[in-house]
């Protein structure tokens, strides 16, 4: 009987790029400054204007257009999805965002600041905005640190919890969902 080679009992071979992540991080960064080629989804503000992106980097990077996303099914089409997006959202202001889901950072110009982080929040884009559940555990903590706390189960928190469920079935809540169009 003849005695197998390591390489011979290796039925499997590992292939590894060594510079994918930053070949990658490239391409989307690049892919929203010079190419929309295969943008399938537009943004459009309340005036009008619109912007071309691609839906696996909204998804990703925004849980608001996640939602829009899932919601409208890929359409076989050869035009893009429509999203209206809500009226505190401007132009300038989705430029940055997008810019910055494409590329982890974007400058933003103080007179501005505010509106971006505001429209940050709406969208629910990854690193500006804080979960629900991070904002409750930050007050509950100042709340017992002032030695006002009140335990999970109070009535007051449970009337917040209540007022919650109201909103969320009857869709008065702060951001109505995206209007969503297939042309």
């Amino acid at each position: 009987m003849m005695m197998e080679t390591p390489a011979e009992i290796c039925e499997n071979y590992q292939l590894k790029w060594s510079s994918y992540s930053t070949y990658i991080h490239s391409c989307i960064a690049s892919a929203f400054v010079s190419d929309d080629t295969f943008a399938d989804v537009a943004l459009v503000t309340m005036d009008g204007h619109k912007i071309m992106a691609h839906r696996f980097v909204l998804s990703y990077a925004s849980q608001y257009l996640n939602k829009a996303l899932r919601f409208q099914p890929k359409v076989t089409t050869t035009l893009p999805l429509m999203i209206v997006l809500p009226q505190s959202i401007t132009y300038r202001a989705l430029k940055i965002l997008v810019k910055y889901m494409y590329s982890g950072e974007a400058t933003v110009p103080k007179d501005i600041l505010n509106v971006v982080l505001k429209a940050g929040d709406i969208l629910k884009i990854k690193g500006l905005y804080r979960e629900q559940g991070d904002e409750e555990q930050q007050k509950i903590h100042k709340m017992k640190a002032s030695g006002n706390a009140q335990s999970p189960g109070s009535e007051s928190t449970v009337k917040q919890k209540d007022q919650k469920m109201v909103e969320n079935h009857t869709g008065h809540n702060k951001n109505p969902p995206p209007l969503v169009a297939a042309r």
